[in-house]
């Protein structure tokens, strides 16, 4: 407090305001504008143009001088502090935000798949807005307030993900977008941390998908790339063209179906139909399922219990069959997976040669006219053009058939190894030939041909036998009735 003739300056001690006193009967030349402004600046209040506005209005006030007058004469100016740095998410790009359908409390398909927040190279995702240093204040001495930047954004962005000079957030590869732990990514796999449920909905993604849980009855989950699963999948669709892993197994229970585009390995496989157009391998059993298998089946441990099995290349298997002579039907050298293709070509190259002899045809009887009009003319260039178009697509489509014939050649083997037993109730079907077992046959043994072209078993190290031996070869087809051979040539 500064006194001068009784005139008292109180300043707030944190410096927020200043008040100016006079006392009552004061002299008339203490209490001016000017006199005042002296004092004011003698007790350390800066002078501005609203305290001098607060002087004079004060010194109105004081009028007469009959009484005490206190007037408010300076205020601090406060800072204005940073503001907080933010993500401005792109609309759809969000990734806590929830689907509509996901926020309903009535879903009408509860096995709907929830939208995954997928980002193409390109995609703004959203804006980073940085925080901001603020505006200093100033206290009634004149002293600086010091603003407080605002709080960085709470999150970090991955590699994949760049800002330009505007702060938008651009990806840089596809993928699906997640935060987690403060960070955003782009993933090429999507994460499903726990199950595929009703939590979930089906699973549809473009790459490949891992889930930390099980697959549950009546659930899809189709991946543009791999699919991992850790633990039991139910009677689901399972769908990749990429490889199939899952730790847990399959229990199909007669509806649960898998597609699988290169290999699959599954620790069992019950009651289920699929296609794996490469390897197989399968760690304690495949049973009652209905599998096409376009390379080899690779399970030294495992057992194949009842239903039908198609292969396309080698079968490596414990057991086949069981002491309760469970009927089982295994098919060799099978190659379905380009068969269907060949016969999608046959289709083609049929209607390629009969729209050819049409236009031959047309050709032929334009060019029996000597003085064809210009119309007529003009049709037969077009039908030479035509016939070169239709040949090139015949030619292209039977080096295709070519190639596939190739292949078929090629993975059509035979060559079958078993460590444990052949149990009764088996049939292996091989090409034209069906080999029943009627009695256990026990390993490890070999079945395949020997250089004559016949079917032949072996023991370990031991000299090729002909497999009559071991089963009744008959020769058939898969649901026809079969004929008792004495020998079985290779076709």
């Amino acid at each position: 407090m500064t006194r001068c003739a009784q005139i008292r300056v109180e300043i707030a001690v944190d410096g927020n305001n200043a008040q100016l006193v006079l006392p009552p009967l004061l002299d008339g030349s203490l209490v001016t504008p000017e006199a005042l402004t002296l004092i004011l600046k003698a007790a350390g209040v800066a002078i501005n143009q609203d305290v001098v506005r607060n002087i004079a209005a004060l010194v109105a006030n004081y009028g007469s001088g009959d009484a005490e007058r206190t007037g408010l004469i300076a205020r601090a100016v406060p800072a204005v502090q940073g503001e907080d740095g933010q993500m401005e998410w792109s609309e759809g790009f969000d990734p806590h935000s929830k689907p509509e359908h996901a926020r309903s409390e009535a879903r009408s398909d509860h096995y709907a798949g929830h939208p995954y927040v997928r980002v193409k190279t390109g995609d703004i995702i959203g804006t980073a807005r940085q925080p901001t240093d603020g505006v200093d204040g100033r206290d009634v001495r004149g002293g600086v307030i010091k603003a407080v930047r605002g709080k960085p954004i709470p999150i970090k962005f991955c590699h994949a993900l760049t800002a330009d000079s505007a702060g938008r957030i651009v990806a840089q590869v596809n993928g699906v977008l997640t935060l987690g732990k403060g960070e955003v990514k782009i993933s090429a796999a999507l994460e499903v941390p726990r199950g595929v449920n009703f939590s979930t909905g089906h699973i549809e993604f473009a790459g490949s998908v891992n889930i930390a849980g099980g697959v549950s009855s009546g659930f899809k989950v189709t991946a543009g790339g791999d699919i991992h699963v850790g633990m039991l999948i139910e009677d689901a669709d399972i769908r990749c063209t990429g490889d199939l892993v899952s730790r847990g197994g399959m229990a199909g229970h007669g509806r649960g179906t898998i597609n699988v585009g290169h290999n699959a390995h599954v620790v069992y496989l019950e009651n289920v139909t699929g296609e794996i157009k490469g390897d197989l391998v399968v760690d304690r059993e495949i049973a009652d399922c209905h599998l096409v298998v376009g390379k080899d089946v690779l399970c030294p441990s495992a057992t194949v219990l009842g239903g039908h099995l198609a292969v396309a290349g080698s079968l490596v298997v414990k057991t086949i069959g069981s002491e309760a002579y469970t009927p089982t039907t295994v098919q060799l050298g099978h190659v379905p997976l380009l068969l269907a293709g060949r016969v999608s070509l046959l289709k083609e190259v049929s209607h390629i040669k009969a729209k050819l002899t049409q236009l031959v045809e047309q050709e032929r009887l334009l060019k029996l006219n000597p003085r064809p009009s210009p119309a007529e003319r003009e049709r037969l260039t077009e039908s030479s053009y035509e016939i070169s178009e239709q040949n090139q697509e015949l030619t292209a489509r039977t080096v295709k058939l070519h190639k596939i014939d190739a292949a078929v050649r090629r993975q059509r083997t035979f060559d079958v190894r078993i460590t444990l037993a052949i149990h009764p109730g088996v049939r292996l079907h091989i090409g034209e030939f069906v080999a029943v077992f009627k009695d256990v046959a026990k390993g490890p043994l070999w079945i395949g041909w020997d250089e004559q072209g016949l079917l032949v078993w072996k023991a370990g190290s031991g000299a090729p036998r002909p497999l009559s031996e071991l089963a009744q070869v008959m020769q058939g087809h898969v649901g026809s009735a079969d004929v008792p051979m004495k020998r079985a040539a290779a076709a």
